[in-house]
């Protein structure tokens, strides 16, 4: 079974890295926490976008996680 979204392990709280990561880069991502206890470093993502945005996305990222 396939889906468009995949889990990142963030090393820390999934709700404080979304809260973070939304106010400093504008993008919302869902907390791994919303899918229980074992998620709760892990963030979800979604993948069903333009290359354009992945890529923007990942340019992001790197420049929160500095």
């Amino acid at each position: 079974k396939g889906a468009f979204y995949i889990f990142m392990n963030v090393g820390r709280d999934s709700n404080e890295f979304c809260e973070e990561f939304l106010k400093r880069e504008y993008v919302a991502l869902t907390p791994g926490s919303a899918f229980g206890v074992a998620y709760k470093s892990w963030v979800r993502l979604s993948y069903a976008t333009s290359r354009e945005r992945i890529g923007e996305f990942l340019s992001r990222l790197e420049r929160f996680l500095g």
